[in-house]
């Protein structure tokens, strides 16, 4: 192999810059074959203090919740009750594009220090529950 004497080193660095990121970003791509799957949490809340609940932690809930790439699924007083006891008065399902990022709003300062404090607050209780999406299995042949 012969030997590049005469290439100015910013540009043997610059080579080997993309060279490094080609490669990167193949064994990236090679390793995001496997699907994520997305994280959701699902909360029965039993709200006493509506303007408080709505007014303070919704807004600042809602915008931690969309830096962490989530999204609210449902969110309402009107359920459907088909089976057991569901005693609260709100529920909400959020998605995540992993429980991994679920995970890391929740126990996020941000979300411990500014909003789960109205939240508990507001409320007389909170059930809450991280679910990662389900995965079929692939047939047994």
């Amino acid at each position: 192999m012969k030997k590049i004497t005469n290439v100015p080193i910013q540009v043997r660095m610059l080579i080997l810059m993309f060279v490094g990121l080609f490669f990167s970003s193949v064994s990236t791509a090679m390793a995001s074959d496997e699907k994520v799957l997305k994280g959701y949490v699902i909360a029965q809340v039993d709200v006493k203090n509506q303007q408080d609940f709505f007014g303070q932690y919704g807004p600042k809930a809602g915008s931690q919740i969309v830096n962490y790439g989530g999204r609210v699924l449902a969110a309402t007083f009107d359920k459907d009750v088909k089976e057991g006891v569901w005693g609260n008065n709100w529920t909400v399902v959020l998605e995540f594009p992993s429980i991994k990022s679920a995970n890391a709003w929740y126990n996020s300062s941000e979300y411990q220090n500014e909003a789960m404090p109205i939240r508990k607050a507001s409320t007389g209780y909170t059930n809450m529950v991280f679910v990662e999406e389900f995965k079929m299995l692939p047939p047994k042949i």
